[in-house]
């Protein structure tokens, strides 16, 4: 976890990213809510393991069999995991720059999950979640998920930036 220390007056500003989607413009809506709410920026960084396993590996499972995918696996995981930290410097250094206090953390687990938990534990006053066009984020969220979210925490608003493809 990584932080940059300061006052926090009110309930942060949550921005989740994954493995699948680059959310710059998801990024810079949080930075801009949190100097604006004059609060902290909390980064969920959410690493699903069934994105990485064998069974979603299913061209190289059938190539090179499961037992050989499953470390290729594990593998793309540290990747995604190493990404992640690459992110949270880069955006750590843009709350530096303007004076808002940073958090950063990677779970792992089930995306909705991991978010539901993360919203229940730091009660954000608003969690920024990027998409792509037509992506899966997008088919998942605009059906019972999003309520399902909402539901956890109906004071936290959540919003659903358009990223570029």
């Amino acid at each position: 976890m990584t932080r940059v220390s300061g006052p926090q007056s009110s309930p942060p500003v949550l921005l989740v990213l994954t493995t699948t989607k680059p959310g710059i413009h998801a990024e810079t809506e949080a930075l801009r809510e949190a100097l604006t709410r004059k609060t902290s920026l909390r980064v969920l960084f959410v690493l699903d393991p069934k994105m990485a396993s064998p069974k979603n590996l299913k061209i190289l499972s059938g190539i090179i069999g499961p037992a050989a995918a499953k470390p290729l696996g594990r593998e793309i995981l540290r990747d995604y995991e190493s990404r992640a930290n690459s992110r949270f410097e880069e955006i750590r250094a843009d709350c530096e720059e303007i004076g808002i206090p940073f958090d950063a953390r990677i779970c792992r687990g089930p995306f909705l999950d991991e978010v539901r938990a993360c919203v229940q534990a730091c009660r954000p006053a608003v969690a920024i979640l990027p998409k792509r066009p037509k992506s899966f984020l997008s088919r998942f969220f605009l059906q019972d998920e999003l309520a399902l979210l909402q539901s956890t925490a109906p004071q936290t608003q959540v919003r659903i930036i358009e990223e570029d493809i």
